[in-house]
């Protein structure tokens, strides 16, 4: 039984279900031994040179599930991973969309790697193997992220999720989320090149019932990718999103793991078939022999016949090329010079000389490049389309009917519904229609074919940025809790379903253009290329989206991919919280330092008028329980409805459970009404700034800080009102975790005097305030009175006795 090589690894498919058209090559020239044994069935399964039988439909369910379930873990992974870079692991959205931008080109370029080493050294089943293996350590370590606390950051407080602070990943946990994204493209670097060409290779291409199993292969082959796409956007999806992140990313994971043992169950049935090099091997063999004879000159046309090395084609080349005069520098490289040829007639070193076929083959590609270069930029909006979508559904009513909700990861079924639709439509009643205006095969050129799916694609950016003017405004004019607007999910489908349609012209029409313009066993190139401009279009979007998340946050002003533009208004409410941190920046500074026995507060007093009483007045300490006091910063009237507030719900916490109120429980309580001062109309924030100083018999001695946004922390040291950048650095500095109440006191008074606008110190412009237990287990809440506080200036070296006195 006769046996070719089958399809060079080259011959993959790109990103999207279309079809690849199979291809045999190889440029690294065989010997006639090597030739005639593969003729006569012979292949290569490591070291030995066995006659097999194909395996045929036998091997199909092995190849077909491990390229299923790879393709399962990575799209299932793809689908919504900006949903959890987002809200589990807290990154901020420009930083999320660089992530899945870079990794995506990544894993588009990496299949052109894993071609190479396939075809030049190690062959197919091996690069699948060791691949699947990479793949399932990197989805491993991607389902370890959302199940160890150790790997992901904590969970955000209600307040903190409401308004982005969230803390994000730390270094090591942003490392280890890579790594397994690294060994993912590693893995789709290896299966996705490799896998069609393998299950080409289980049939004989010289038989009737080996074509048709070929032919049978490629259906089978695109409708489980499809099916696969569909799983990924919607059961996977809705599993990570509605049930766990870990089981999400375990169901694949798992099924990776059984793809492994079902293809090495099928490892007596596959046919090996030895590596023969890769086709780039002969297209930077022609660059390297025209540059070494670059000082030749050319023959006129009479002398080709005479001194171009034009041998006989092998069999599995089927179109010959004649030698043309574009690019006329590369035909020296088929020049024959003196000793390059052997006496057989074959060439003495393939670096320095290269036939005509080799040269027309590199001009090929030369041609193509101007179009490839158009496909990146037009590939681009695609890319968008893949991850901004997912942020806008998450601002929109996902709700179909009262009780399913559709998750956001699954909102790009809608371009692979239009495409399943449009494309046999198209194919059955738009051609044949077009053909018998045009007289044109396809109907239309596929140049034509490409423009107009350029034109799709212009349309569909051009309809989402009108659709999210009004999703923006509907969250302006109704505001929600986490910025959701009352508008429905499915005002994103006529922007997917143009997006859909863009692929179905676009990306078809550049893999059949790429396909008709090189010979028959350089169409795997044309594959590769599409895959490529795909990892170029990820990394297009990635700059595009850096460069105007850096010029639009210039000056103060707030940022287009801001994540919290849809929760506070960038015409309005937004800018109100920007103002009122302004505000208390003019006030003065307040101090809160936590030690080991008691919590310290300290307050810059300015007295605006010799007449004011200071000892039986206040500007920044007060008493909000027995157990709870808090120091402000801000508008004074802001800070007295808030404090009146605060002491109600204490008292009213009191009387109905009999005990004191949790400190963290009435400083949420408190940061609540603040936080809804921020996201209603007719309202504004409150300009101030709290310190809360506590003890509760559940945690101690506790310190917050709220700013007028709502949002609170609990901290060890933190600083309020003017300065508050540089007494946080020295706090930063000089904090030790074991500081007594009396190394408290000396250390804000020591910060508090740097920081001062003030160039000298004294009692009557500071407050000092201390909570703290007594012997009898009671707290107790102390204002030092300022010829107490004179004392400790004047001990601390911080003022001279001269000065208290005057």
């Amino acid at each position: 039984m006769r046996k070719q090589q089958s399809s060079s690894s080259w011959s993959f498919c790109s990103t999207k279900c279309f079809q690849c058209m199979p291809s045999w090559s190889s440029s690294k020239p065989s010997s006639l031994e090597k030739q005639q044994e593969e003729r006569d069935g012979k292949v290569l399964s490591d070291s030995e040179t066995k006659k097999r039988k194909p395996g045929g439909w036998k091997a199909m369910p092995f190849v077909l599930g491990n390229e299923t379930f790879e393709r399962l873990a990575t799209f299932g992974l793809m689908a919504n991973f900006m949903v959890y870079l987002t809200r589990e692991l807290h990154m901020e959205q420009v930083f999320a969309v660089n992530i899945i931008n870079l990794w995506w080109g990544v894993t588009n370029f990496a299949p052109l790697v894993g071609a190479f080493i396939s075809d030049a050294y190690v062959g197919r089943f091996r690069t699948i193997a060791f691949a699947s293996f990479a793949s399932f350590l990197g989805m491993v370590t991607v389902t370890l992220t959302s199940w160890m606390p150790q790997l992901h950051p904590p969970r955000c407080t209600q307040q903190e999720l409401n308004l982005g602070p969230c803390i994000g990943p730390t270094k090591a946990q942003l490392g280890i989320l890579l790594m397994g994204l690294g060994f993912v493209s590693i893995g789709t670097g290896g299966i996705r090149p490799c896998s069609i060409p393998f299950g080409v290779d289980q049939f004989d291409p010289t038989t009737d019932e080996g074509k048709k199993g070929i032919n049978s292969f490629f259906n089978l082959y695109y409708t489980t990718f499809t099916v696969i796409l569909l799983l990924a956007q919607t059961i996977v999806v809705y599993i990570q999103d509605s049930i766990s992140w870990t089981i999400g990313f375990g169901i694949p994971t798992l099924c990776m793991f059984f793809s492994i043992i079902f293809f090495f169950i099928g490892t007596k049935i596959y046919v090996h078939v030895k590596a023969e090099g890769s086709p780039f091997s002969g297209i930077l063999q022609v660059f390297s022999a025209a540059y070494r004879k670059r000082q030749i000159k050319l023959p006129v046309d009479s002398e080709v016949v005479a001194i171009f090395y034009d041998p006989p084609l092998n069999e599995i080349v089927l179109t010959k090329l004649p030698l043309t005069n574009h690019y006329r520098f590369l035909n020296k490289a088929a020049i024959i010079e003196e000793d390059e040829l052997k006496p057989d007639g074959t060439c003495v070193n393939q670096w320095r000389l290269c036939s005509i076929q080799q040269v027309e083959e590199v001009k090929c590609l030369i041609r193509i490049i101007p179009i490839w270069a158009a496909g990146i930029i037009s590939l681009t909006p695609i890319t968008q389309q893949g991850t901004f979508p997912v942020s806008q559904a998450l601002k929109m009513d996902r709700h179909l009917g009262p009780h399913f909700q559709i998750p956001a990861g699954s909102i790009g079924v809608i371009s692979l519904i239009t495409i399943g639709l449009w494309l046999p439509f198209y194919d059955r009643f738009i051609v044949p229609a077009l053909r018998k205006i045009t007289k044109h095969e396809g109907g239309i050129t596929l140049l034509q074919r490409i423009g107009i799916g350029i034109i799709f694609s212009i349309l569909s950016m051009v309809v989402a940025g009108l659709i999210e003017r009004e999703r923006r405004a509907s969250a302006i004019m109704h505001p929600q809790p986490l910025g959701v607007a009352p508008m429905s999910v499915m005002w994103l489908a006529p922007q997917l379903i143009l997006m859909g349609f863009c692929e179905v012209f676009n990306i078809i029409g550049q893999i059949e253009f790429f396909n008709s313009q090189f010979p028959e066993h350089m169409r795997s190139i044309g594959n590769a290329l599409v895959s490529c401009s795909f990892a170029g279009a990820s990394y297009l979007s990635s700059l595009l989206v850096t460069i105007v998340h850096h010029v639009t946050k210039k000056h103060g002003q707030p940022d287009w991919y801001d994540s919290r533009t849809t929760i506070f208004s960038p015409e309005g409410r937004l800018y109100q919280v920007e103002y009122a941190m302004v505000a208390i920046g003019n006030a003065g500074t307040a101090i809160g330092i936590l030690s080991k026995d008691g919590v310290v507060l300290v307050g810059e007093k300015k007295v605006t008028s010799k007449l004011l009483q200071t000892s039986t007045s206040t500007e920044k300490m007060y008493k909000i329980d027995d157990h709870v006091s808090c120091a402000v910063a801000g508008i004074m009237s802001d800070a007295n409805i808030l404090i009146n507030t605060a002491r109600v719900q204490a008292q009213r916490y009191t009387f109905a459970y009999q005990e004191p109120m949790p400190v963290e429980q009435l400083v949420q309580s408190l940061c609540d009404t603040k936080q809804g001062y921020t996201q209603f109309g007719g309202l504004r924030p409150f300009g101030v700034s709290f310190l809360f100083a506590g003890w509760d018999k559940n945690f101690g001695f506790q310190l917050y800080m709220s700013d007028p946004s709502g949002n609170y922390g609990g901290w060890k040291a933190a600083a309020i009102g003017a300065n508050n950048q540089a007494a946080q650095s020295m706090l930063k500095q000089d904090y030790k975790d074991d500081i007594s109440r009396e190394e408290a006191v000396e250390l804000a008074l020591k910060v508090l005097s740097k920081t001062m606008d003030s160039t000298s110190l004294t009692s009557d412009k500071l407050e000092l305030a201390e909570v703290f237990l007594l012997p009898s287990g009671n707290v107790k809440y102390q204002v030092c009175s300022p010829e107490s506080l004179s004392k400790q200036l004047v001990k601390l070296g911080m003022t001279q006795p001269a000065a208290e006195a005057s």
